[in-house]
């Protein structure tokens, strides 16, 4: 019977100890910080007590909304990521941030593109030929994107990631593959100029152009993506350190996965 009366007097305790801790001014948020792990470009102009006066302070710590903070800060600015919010006790938050870069820009129409990054998040819309968007002199444009499908501009809001599953599985498969190719955004822009995209049933047939002039096809991409663009990527180097600016290395693969490219220098796409 003593066991349990003491067991129950802890647990009011802790009890009690709990509510005084939620409402101690000694654990109420005071001060939030800007971590940056990134230059910041397109968010130069974004100063950091501007984000943290958006945030409301006097809230006990331990009752920070962190993903909300989060969900607004990068619905608010676009080229914003937040990586994660660290808490300092007893009253203080980091959030350490870094800016998105872009991608692809995707044709909405002719007059519209979207501008997303690799997680298919719409940073920006831009006018025709990308006339708008800010380069520096090492940042190649975003690699534009042609889906050969119906497309709803309502599904590419800013701030937000983009409302057509099928679309971001796309670009999240090919950023991935790109990076496990060891090109990654600013070496992948370097390289590329636009992405066709076909679906073709289950599958889909990628179409690169690149600035040396030469292009790569990729045929039922799903499967294998990775390795069908390293060894895509592989020939095109090849041929490229040849001086060739013209033709297409084409990689496909057979029913037991095996994966061939041949170069075609007559190669015309079909329309």
């Amino acid at each position: 019977m003593k066991n349990k009366k003491l067991i129950g007097l802890l647990i009011v305790l802790a009890f009690i100890t709990v509510l005084v801790v939620l409402n101690s001014t000694l654990f109420t948020l005071q001060s939030i910080s800007v971590n940056w792990l990134t230059t910041k470009c397109e968010l130069e102009t974004l100063k950091d007590y501007t984000m943290v006066d958006s945030i409301e302070k006097g809230e006990s710590i331990f009752l920070v909304k962190k993903d909300k903070i989060v969900e607004n800060l990068e619905k608010k600015y676009s080229y914003l990521r937040v990586v994660s919010i660290e808490t300092k006790f007893p009253n203080k938050i980091v959030i350490h941030s870094a800016e998105r870069e872009s991608m692809f820009a995707i044709k909405i129409s002719d007059n519209d593109y979207a501008i997303v990054d690799e997680l298919g998040k719409v940073l920006s819309r831009v006018g025709k030929d990308n006339e708008n968007i800010k380069s520096s002199e090492l940042e190649a444009k975003p690699i534009k994107i042609i889906l050969n499908e119906s497309i709803s501009p309502e599904n590419y809001e800013v701030g937000s990631i983009i409302k057509d599953e099928s679309v971001v599985g796309i670009i999240g498969r090919v950023s991935k593959s790109l990076r496990e190719s060891n090109y990654i955004p600013t070496t992948s822009k370097g390289v590329f100029v636009s992405l066709e995209v076909t679906k073709k049933g289950q599958n889909v047939e990628l179409f690169f152009k690149t600035r040396s002039g030469i292009s790569l096809v990729i045929e039922d991409a799903f499967d294998n993506m990775t390795e069908m663009l390293l060894l895509g990527l592989e020939r095109y180097n090849y041929f490229h350190q040849q001086g060739v600016t013209s033709g297409a290395v084409i990689v496909w693969q057979n029913n037991e996965s095996k994966i061939f490219a041949r170069f075609d220098e007559n190669f015309i796409k079909e329309i």
